[in-house]
């Protein structure tokens, strides 16, 4: 099973049937209750702008690329 298509595809999900910012959304699923993973101060997410997720993520893109 292709579960990196399927994982594309809940997350655009999220983008398209929410209002949420992007930080509201990886704050939504990162939660401990899904994951199992305790993350400290989830609530940082919220705190960055969609343009700076944006930036963030296209950096991160760029850095895994070299």
């Amino acid at each position: 099973m292709n579960y990196k298509f399927l994982t594309k595809e809940e997350v655009v999900k999220f983008f398209e049937e929410s209002d949420l910012s992007v930080g509201e959304i990886f704050r939504t699923f990162t939660q401990e209750k899904f994951t199992g993973i305790k993350i400290e101060n989830r609530s940082r997410f919220s705190e960055i702008s969609d343009k700076e997720w944006y930036e963030i993520i296209e950096k991160a893109f760029e850095y895994e690329q070299d």
